[in-house]
């Protein structure tokens, strides 16, 4: 079929030792990225250039690897004929939102990080009020609002790279079930560590803005419930929730 095409004239530009970048047919432009065993492909009639696509389908990949970590790699060399399909049950809504943030979400290919603007002050203060918690084994502690970044911490000192801060955000936002309650689930953050998972806290506190607090205990889950805790009562108690409130409305 048209994958077996596409992997024939990958592998024929392969063996004559130059790589496939991409190639145009009618009004589509399709543009090719190899990562290891992995071929991702992009097929688009939008005009965009070439190493946009490309880009995209960087992010794509790395969107995968956030999701299985680079352990789908190995599996790969080890097994040819791997189906990576059945790892990822469940998380085709989280791959649709990354494509449909093409369109309007200029951060990704920008490598920018689209922060929520608020005064001086309250931004201190969203940051004091994630500071004011130790919990053993904690990465990193966010604060976001929507897509927009109000805080984030790294206690241990390494800072979150831009990409994985916008590949947990759309992870979270893709989801309606996180809204519900309290969630704990495993990310990669590629940049981080490709091999490894982050056990994600995920919950939205008063006024609808998205708390993630990332360990690497996948047992912390009730440290990080009553971190939390004090978390939303300082950031209520300096008014961080509020200016939060007024900024989105």
């Amino acid at each position: 079929g048209f994958m077996a095409i596409l992997q024939a004239m990958i592998s024929y530009v392969q063996d004559s030792g130059d790589t496939l970048h991409s190639v145009r047919a009618g009004d589509y432009l399709v543009v090719f990225l190899v990562r290891g065993s992995l071929y991702l492909v992009a097929a688009a009639a939008t005009g965009e250039p070439a190493a946009v696509l490309a880009q995209q389908l960087h992010v794509f990949y790395q969107q995968l690897i956030a999701i299985l970590t680079n352990a789908v790699e190995r599996a790969f060399i080890k097994s040819p004929k791997f189906d990576m399909r059945q790892l990822l049950g469940g998380t085709v809504p989280v791959l649709q939102a990354l494509i449909k943030s093409f369109t309007w979400n200029p951060a990704l290919l920008l490598g920018a990080i689209p922060p929520l603007p608020l005064p001086p002050t309250a931004r201190k203060a969203a940051f004091s009020a994630l500071q004011a918690v130790h919990v053993p084994h904690l990465q990193f502690a966010v604060l976001l609002s929507g897509s927009q970044v109000v805080a984030v911490l790294s206690p241990r000192g390494a800072p979150m790279h831009h990409q994985d801060l916008l590949l947990v955000s759309n992870f979270v936002h893709s989801s309606e079930s996180f809204r519900l309650s309290e969630s704990f689930s495993p990310v990669c953050l590629p940049h981080y560590n490709p091999a490894a998972f982050l056990y994600t806290y995920i919950t939205y506190v008063q006024g609808g803005a998205c708390l993630l607090l990332l360990s690497s205990a996948p047992d912390s889950f009730h440290e990080l419930a009553a971190a939390r805790v004090t978390i939303e009562n300082n950031l209520k108690k300096q008014n961080v929730i509020g200016a939060i409130q007024r900024m989105t409305a």
